[in-house]
Formats: C-alpha cells, sequence, structure tokens
C-alpha cells in the first residue's frame, strides 16, 4: 500500500458526535478508510453492530451501513461500513466519524469500532 496512515483511533458507540479525527481535507482528496470491531446497541445482547450493518431482533442482519463519515463544514453523512477504498472525498471539512444510531439512542450503546485512515 502505497497510502500513508494519518490517523487510527476509537469510534465511541455512545457519543453521537463520534470522534473528530483532526484531518482537513478538499473536496477530491482521496482517503481509505478501514474499521473493525463489533458494538452492543442497547442493553438486549443480540443487538449487535458492526461497521457494515447490525443484527436486529430475530437475528436478522441488516447491512446498513453502521460507521459513517461526515466533514464539520456541512454535516452531512457518509457510509463508510467496513472499509472505502480510495474514496474521493466529496467535500470540504475536518472528517468526523461516527455510529449512525438515533438522537436518543445512544446513551445505552456500548463498545467501539477501530477506525484507521489513510492518504
Amino acid at each position: 500500500m502505497s497510502e500513508q496512515k494519518i490517523w487510527s483511533g476509537k469510534v465511541p458507540a455512545n457519543i453521537a458526535t463520534g470522534v473528530d479525527t483532526g484531518i482537513s481535507v478538499s473536496t477530491g482528496d482521496v482517503l481509505t478508510i478501514r474499521a473493525t470491531g463489533c458494538i452492543n446497541y442497547g442493553a438486549e445482547a443480540h443487538k449487535l453492530g458492526f461497521p457494515d450493518g447490525r443484527v436486529k431482533e430475530g437475528m436478522v442482519f441488516d447491512s446498513t451501513k453502521v460507521l459513517k463519515a461526515r466533514f464539520a463544514d456541512s454535516g452531512k453523512s457518509y457510509d463508510i461500513g467496513s472499509s472505502v477504498i480510495n474514496w474521493p472525498v466529496p467535500e470540504k471539512g475536518t472528517l468526523q466519524l461516527y455510529v449512525a444510531d438515533t438522537p436518543n439512542g445512544y446513551s445505552d450503546n456500548k463498545g467501539n469500532f477501530d477506525a484507521e485512515v489513510y492518504k
């Protein structure tokens, strides 16, 4: 891989704002983002989340991406999942990574994803 790692850290499941990577980007910059891990959505043991989706009631897998990105300038969200490779950044701003949940759903979440950003 000719890309250089520019950030690594944890993306907490229980904080709606996620984590600010401190990485400032311009539209068209190219990033690769990779993530691993498993989180709990709520107190029920079967409510698991992975960067690429979550297990819902009845042990059904929903492939809606759980790990998301946004940029401080607009707040619009973008699907990341377990990876985006050579992703042309759609807007300028500071990269934030977060777990998707309902506005009031973060307080009972547990765990975090491990993420790395390359440029």
